[in-house]
């Protein structure tokens, strides 16, 4: 019983895998604006999240509509986004002074 429930999660996990790496495909062939674009909602979602945590285990609260940690995810949003787009202006001026 034990080895055919084996082979049975086997096969789940196959087909997992399979499935993820076609997803994973159909991202690499979008356009680079694309990607980056899908990269950036990510890193936004996870930099709330990661505020929302650090937050609601700081204070004890965790209620995600708590006015101080909406002002906290602002905070953190704000400083990664001016960091990311600081990041960029630099990268392309360094770009520009090796031509």
């Amino acid at each position: 019983m034990q080895e055919q429930n084996s082979g049975h999660l086997g096969k789940i996990l196959s087909g997992l895998r399979a499935r993820i790496l076609g997803a994973l495909l159909v991202l690499a062939e979008r356009p680079r604006a694309d990607r980056r674009n899908l990269a950036l909602v990510m890193d936004c979602l996870l930099c709330v999240v990661a505020a929302w945590v650090a937050m609601s285990l700081r204070l004890g609260i965790w209620d995600l509509w708590d006015r101080s940690i909406a002002i906290i995810i602002s905070c953190a949003l704000a400083f990664w986004l001016s960091r990311r787009a600081r990041g960029s202006m630099d990268r392309t001026s360094a770009e520009s002074s090796l031509q």
